[in-house]
């Protein structure tokens, strides 16, 4: 949740500065709160980081080159494209070939696999 928060705490001060504010941020209100639990919320983003990760990754190092080109920290903007991309680097989409997965506990335990899959490859070439 904190990072939730302050990702959108960035958002929000990179929309004032660019003057896009009214424009931008009734669109993020109503892609975030249109799901009334968190277990709809939990599943919704799970599946558009394992989904879209890549081009979602790809998207959030324009808006960090664009914080900083506007000389300010885009501390969020670079983590979410790392974990974006961590999440499409270990194949968590290739767990669901011929579906598009809708549980994030589903997914939760597909990306756990992936990283035990992971860390069992690199104690095997120790």
């Amino acid at each position: 949740i904190k990072g939730f928060e302050s990702v959108t705490m960035e958002c929000v001060v990179a929309a004032v500065k660019l003057g896009i504010d009214a424009r931008v941020l009734p669109s993020v209100a109503q892609a975030l709160f249109r799901h009334p639990d968190f277990d709809s919320l939990a599943n919704h983003v799970s599946e558009r980081v394992t989904v879209h990760g890549k081009r979602r990754a790809a998207e959030m190092r324009e808006v960090a080159a664009t914080l900083e080109h506007l000389g300010l920290p885009a501390f969020m903007a670079q983590a979410t494209a790392s974990h974006q991309q961590w999440v499409t680097d270990l194949g968590v989409r290739n767990a669901f070939p011929g579906e598009v997965p809708k549980d994030a506990l589903r997914i939760a335990r597909a990306l756990l696999e992936r990283l035990e899959l992971e860390e069992q490859q690199m104690r095997d070439r120790c």
